[in-house]
């Protein structure tokens, strides 16, 4: 039998710090080589997602479980005080991630944005006002690679129920998405990647709409009632937030798509 085309290379290891959506996406998409990790997890856990293994960042003592992977996906955020920032980057020196491969999931809200619809590619100032930022931006000068991830959707997370629920509240301000299968494809990707080591990546679909027109599209696809109206919130200006996040970096070096289309794929 010819066996030319089929050989696979294998998954490579990699540590899943955080046990939230993305990572049981990840593990669903494909559990072989994956450890997942939780500051509910056990030291004997065998890294499943019903089982994680024990990582505190709090806890120095727990740190010692990256030791035998190279590759590893931080999940939550590096720092959400300005007191976590060091607390992140001792963690990273003293476990020697430098030599390691370090992805860091981030969001898109790190960039800093003057122009309403601005279309924001990697090199767009980021904000640094957040001590997520500048943790993530310390980390990515010490080699890790951070994915700036737009707003996630999929099963369990439905724009339709954000706007149901008032979540949104400028119909003419852009949204970004990204579904939750791509998000695993472009780990994948990366996973088997030289590690793109301090780089920034954007991680959208490259769809760029208005929320009325996501509402249109719903309507026509009889995912939201046709009477559905969005009613401009007054005292929460358009602002800043409002943006378009380009995804060309992404597209040239590391994931093409295809990427998921919503409405017309749904959530799944």
């Amino acid at each position: 039998m010819n066996t030319e085309h089929s050989f696979q290379p294998p998954i490579p290891s990699a540590l899943i710090l955080g046990r939230g959506y993305v990572a049981k996406a990840l593990l669903a998409f494909h559990s072989l080589g994956f450890c997942v990790t939780s500051r509910k997890g056990t030291t004997q856990g065998n890294g499943s997602f019903e089982q994680p293994k024990y990582f505190d960042l709090d806890d120095p003592g727990s740190w010692s479980v990256v030791e035998s992977f190279e590759q590893i996906v931080w999940t939550f955020p590096a720092a959400q005080k300005d007191a976590e920032i060091e607390k992140s980057l001792r963690f990273f020196e003293s476990k020697c991630l430098q030599k390691k491969r370090v992805l860091i999931l981030a969001s898109t809200s790190a960039y800093r944005v003057n122009t309403v619809g601005a279309l924001v590619d990697e090199k767009f100032p980021l904000d640094f006002n957040q001590p997520r930022v500048r943790a993530e931006e310390d980390l990515r000068d010490r080699g890790a690679c951070v994915l700036h991830l737009a707003g996630i959707y999929g099963t369990g997370r439905d724009p339709v129920s954000w706007l149901q629920r008032g979540l949104i509240k400028n119909p003419d301000s852009f949204i970004n998405l990204i579904h939750i299968s791509d998000i695993c494809h472009i780990m994948m990707r990366w996973l088997y990647s030289d590690g793109l080591s301090g780089r920034r990546l954007n991680a959208s679909d490259g769809r760029h709409r208005t929320w009325n027109k996501l509402i249109e599209d719903l309507k026509r696809a009889s995912l939201l009632d046709a009477r559905f109206e969005l009613t401009p919130d007054l005292g929460s200006p358009q602002g800043t937030s409002s943006k378009r996040i380009c995804n060309e970096v992404l597209l040239k070096e590391l994931y093409s798509g295809p990427f998921h289309s919503y409405p017309e794929e749904g959530l799944g």
